[in-house]
C-alpha cells in the first residue's frame, strides 16, 4: 500500500514514472486492472490498491489540479458526472480552483444549477 500511495500523489521517483507510463495511470483511478502478464509491483498494487483507496482522504489544497466533476473529492467513490447532472457547457472542465471566490468560499452563483443534496 505504501508503494500504491507513493505512484497515485505523484512521487517522481524512476520506478513511479516508469509504472505511470507503461500502464497509463493519471492521477488517481476508479479501476485499476492488472493483466496476467503484467508484473508482480503491479499485480501488487493494483490488489492492494481498494484498501488504500478505503484509507486514504482528498487533500484539495488550493484545488487547480482537482476535477470538479469528474474527481472523487465530494465523497469516496462520488463525483458529480456520474450522477447524470447537466454541467454547463462553460463549467465543463472547471478544477475545484475555478468555483470558489476569493474568500474560498463556493462562488454560488457559478452553482445555481447544482442540486440542492450536493450543495449541502
Amino acid at each position: 500500500m505504501k508503494l500504491g500511495c507513493k505512484l497515485i500523489n505523484g512521487d517522481g521517483d524512476l520506478w513511479c514514472r516508469v509504472l505511470r507510463g507503461k500502464y497509463k495511470l493519471d492521477g488517481v483511478s476508479n479501476n485499476l486492472e492488472a493483466k496476467s502478464y503484467d508484473s508482480k509491483l503491479w499485480k501488487a498494487i493494483v490488489s492492494t490498491y481498494p484498501t488504500l483507496m478505503e484509507a486514504s482522504i482528498w487533500n484539495v489544497g488550493n484545488g487547480n489540479s482537482i476535477h470538479a466533476w469528474d474527481d472523487n473529492w465530494i465523497s469516496r467513490g462520488k463525483n458529480i458526472s456520474e450522477n447524470l447532472i447537466s454541467i454547463p457547457l462553460s463549467l465543463r472542465d472547471a478544477k475545484v480552483s475555478d468555483i470558489v471566490g476569493y474568500n474560498g468560499d463556493w462562488d454560488w452563483e457559478l452553482l445555481v444549477w447544482l442540486p440542492n443534496d450536493f450543495k449541502l
